[in-house]
């Protein structure tokens, strides 16, 4: 199992540092790298897609990312793990890793601090770019650049990490278009091979000109796991043959499933993503081989699924085929 290192033993292993964990002062949800729902290692990732929670990859050519958590526990920065940005071999394409934090609203007229480590791969030698502006929605047409700072490759050390930090004002002018979301780019353009990656760690956007000890959103894991279940939600556990809801069959070839959120989340989600579910009954069974979304609010789900064998107007359990299985919702931006 892949998803969150969600335990409550965990919460306070943070590599040994001490850090002034405060809920809401980190703008950056999963800044820490904490949280990986879809999983820790995406390899052939493609433009536009999740990968860490809260974290975009995004390619602008032909060609592919794989994504990785590394742990980093070692390098006392207060973290326990940074994302690793591979490009496919041979790929000349720029690599962006995009997040789009909310909150940019509440800090017009302040000044506000990103920081962050960065790391690179012992072969990249191309210079790094860290970028920050407002947007009123995800790839909207009004983006306000704030920071655009070139991070050269000679700066950077490829077996200790190197800090960053901006400081910057939000002004009426830069948040316009209620423009709500920060828009924080991280990214380098050199064609991928061996040891061409670039690591990121610690990211924080906070409000004041200096940038403090790193502090996840949610001020504990558990918080963390919570802010970014209010916009995915994948339920997996991991070992097994998990037990995700209950389902009432239609028909032969339709049963209908309620998954409840462990989350409130932000908005009725959208979207539906699954692997290896089947509907059991006592003596039967059915693989379940297309899912979508019948109706939903922010608290719970019923899919609409295709399956073959059930019994008209039976109610079941929803489980997975194995411990690999999963539902996921999305509420993304």
């Amino acid at each position: 199992m892949t998803r969150a290192r969600d335990t409550a033993d965990a919460q306070d292993n943070l590599g040994g540092a001490v850090a002034p964990f405060v809920a809401g002062k980190n703008f950056q949800i999963n800044g820490g790298f904490d949280i990986w729902q879809r999983g820790t290692t995406l390899n052939a990732v493609t433009h536009s897609t999740y990968t860490a929670d809260q974290w975009i990859a995004v390619s602008d050519s032909i060609g592919t990312i794989n994504i990785t958590q590394q742990n980093i526990a070692a390098q006392g920065l207060g973290v326990n793990y940074c994302m690793r940005v591979e490009k496919s071999a041979g790929a000349s394409n720029r690599v962006v890793m995009v997040s789009v934090p909310e909150g940019a609203l509440s800090c017009v007229g302040k000044t506000v601090t990103l920081s962050g480590y960065l790391r690179k791969g012992s072969a990249l030698t191309s210079n790094v770019t860290v970028d920050i502006g407002t947007r009123a929605t995800r790839y909207g047409t009004q983006y306000d650049g704030i920071v655009s700072s070139t991070i050269s490759n000679a700066s950077l050390n490829s077996s200790t990490f190197t800090k960053f930090s901006y400081s910057f004002n939000v002004t009426t002018t830069t948040s316009t278009n209620n423009a709500n979301l920060f828009e924080l780019e991280i990214l380098y353009t050199q064609a991928g091979g061996a040891n061409v990656y670039l690591e990121i760690a610690a990211i924080q956007i906070e409000v004041g000109s200096a940038a403090t000890p790193f502090s996840r959103a949610g001020g504990t894991l558990a918080g963390e796991l919570a802010a970014c279940q209010r916009y995915y939600f994948r339920t997996q556990t991991g070992t097994g043959t998990p037990y995700m809801g209950v389902t009432v069959a239609g028909s032969s070839t339709t049963t209908y499933a309620n998954v409840i959120m462990k989350q409130t989340m932000r908005s009725t989600p959208t979207a539906v993503d699954f692997s290896l579910l089947r509907w059991q009954a006592i003596n039967n069974s059915g693989n379940i081989t297309a899912a979508s979304i019948a109706d939903a609010t922010p608290e719970n789900v019923l899919l609409n699924c295709t399956t073959t064998g059930a019994t008209t107007a039976a109610m079941n359990y929803l489980i997975g085929q194995s411990a690999a299985a999963y539902v996921g919702f999305s509420a993304e931006l």
